[in-house]
């Protein structure tokens, strides 16, 4: 549902079918894990992709959070920009091959 929710905002037209578009959704799941028969597999992959994903998104976020063109005036708390880069930095450690 996470995934339909996000990609209806790219047009009208699929804003108006989201239904349709989580049907064709739970299909396409349903179908993937009929064709490759070990959704444990699937699953374990998904989460090492976003385990790769996870520590790049966090630095650009965090980098944005500090550029005034983006923010405006706002200026966000050091606590959480340094709670943010400390778990950036364990989760870069954590993924890095021993």
């Amino acid at each position: 549902y996470t995934s339909v929710s996000f990609i209806r905002t790219f047009s009208e037209s699929l804003n108006k079918n989201y239904r349709y578009l989580i049907i064709g959704f739970i299909i396409f799941s349903a179908a993937v894990f009929a064709f490759i028969g070990k959704p444990v597999k699937v699953l374990i992959l998904a989460g090492a992709l976003n385990g790769l994903i996870l520590p790049l998104v966090l630095g650009a976020l965090l980098l944005a959070a500090r550029k005034k063109s983006i923010v405006g005036d706002y200026v966000h708390p050091k606590f959480l920009l340094a709670t943010g880069w400390g778990i950036f930095s364990a989760v870069l450690l954590l993924g890095a091959p021993v």
